[in-house]
């Protein structure tokens, strides 16, 4: 069974600003400092680029796990992907939309 789910952060900046924050390691970390999160193998500070993979080692939920993602579609500052190459699930595609028009990408959904 495949599980989706949509969320929708509405800002105050710019598509362009969200979409390079998106993609950087050393934000990403600093955000999740409260997990112990590590990049442990592959890109592991700064941006995170098309074709380029990071290794997470993790604690969520009480389980320490690790994964390595792929970003696997990169088309500034519009839209990315990041898929799990190996880890845990059984499948695991991160999509991200950038809007800088209020209209969430796909959706008809307006914010």
């Amino acid at each position: 069974m495949t599980s989706t789910f949509t969320v929708v952060t509405p800002s105050s900046h710019a598509a362009e600003r969200l979409f390079d924050l998106s993609l950087s390691i050393d934000e990403h970390l600093g955000s999740m400092a409260d997990s112990g999160e590590q990049a442990i193998d592959g890109v592991t500070s700064g941006q995170i680029g098309l074709g380029e993979t990071v290794t997470w080692r993790a604690r969520h939920f009480g389980i320490w796990f690790t994964m390595t993602s792929q970003i696997s579609e990169h088309d500034r500052p519009r839209r990315f992907v990041d898929a799990q190459v190996t880890g845990p699930f059984r499948s695991f595609r991160h999509v991200h939309d950038f809007s800088s028009e209020g209209q969430v990408p796909g959706s008809g959904v307006t914010v």
